[in-house]
């Protein structure tokens, strides 16, 4: 039988923190690369966010349409599933994954999130992943 410990407090990302939901999701050395990586493929401005709940809310502050806030929204709860789930994965598997295999996961969930959440029709899988979407949604809107 595996023994877990169920009283540690420690950060399986970084050992020397106590995990907390602000240093998990957005702090800690690990997230923030997630993050900035994440904010680079939706051709954003990275940000130093220092709560979940500026991450939850992020979309509220970048301009263009409630659909593309929408996606954007989409993006973001699924990063916070991604590192969630690589942490279990880490912490009760033993399983790492690149921060590249994480936001080609990233990728694939907000598509598929967003498609058959949208009553529109959607971009295809390339345009999501190569972020052409986002590019039109957001780089336009600031434009036009």
């Amino acid at each position: 039988m595996r023994e877990v410990s169920r009283f540690r407090t420690w950060n399986v990302y970084c050992v020397e923190n106590t995990e907390t939901c602000d240093h998990l999701f957005v702090s800690c050395g690990f997230a923030q690369i997630v993050w900035q990586v994440v904010f680079q493929w939706c051709k954003l401005q990275p940000v130093i966010a220092f709560s979940i709940r500026y991450i939850l809310d992020a979309h509220k502050f970048f301009g263009g349409s409630v659909k593309k806030k929408k996606a954007f929204h989409a993006v973001c709860l699924v990063t916070l599933w991604a590192i969630w789930t690589h942490r279990n994965d880490l912490m009760f598997a033993g399983k790492a994954k690149s921060i590249t295999a994480i936001v080609e996961e990233i990728k694939a969930k907000s598509y598929t999130w967003v498609k058959h959440r949208s009553k529109e029709q959607l971009i295809s899988w390339e345009q999501w992943r190569g972020l052409m979407f986002f590019e039109v949604l957001f780089v336009r809107s600031v434009w036009f």
